[in-house]
């Protein structure tokens, strides 16, 4: 792959960065709450047990806040964790499969 091509594939996951976030709160209100309360999704999690949890477009002008799909709303804490963490290995095996 050639080193820009690569450099490309970075920004591009970069901008397409995705949050896990209480279903109670944007995205931004979010961000703000953890900046200042010095808390973690996990904490937070453990502290509110039974809150319901949403996977939120992160960058991606137009959509920023909103849920990636119908599925990615009303989770446990868990569910969305997981499906957070397959969303960024599908996008590392995928660029694994471009170094070829």
């Amino acid at each position: 792959m050639l080193t820009s091509e690569r450099q490309i594939r970075l920004l591009i996951r970069e901008i397409l960065a995705e949050y896990v976030v209480p279903m109670s709160y944007s995205l931004k209100q979010w961000k703000k709450k953890k900046k200042k309360e010095k808390i973690s999704n996990k904490d937070y999690a453990e502290k509110t047990k039974g809150d319901k949890w949403k996977v939120v477009h992160g960058k991606s002008k137009g959509k920023i806040g909103k849920p990636i799909n119908k599925s990615a709303k009303n989770l446990s804490y868990a569910k969305a964790t997981r499906m957070h963490t397959a969303i960024e290995l599908n996008e590392k095996i995928r660029d694994l499969s471009f170094d070829d």
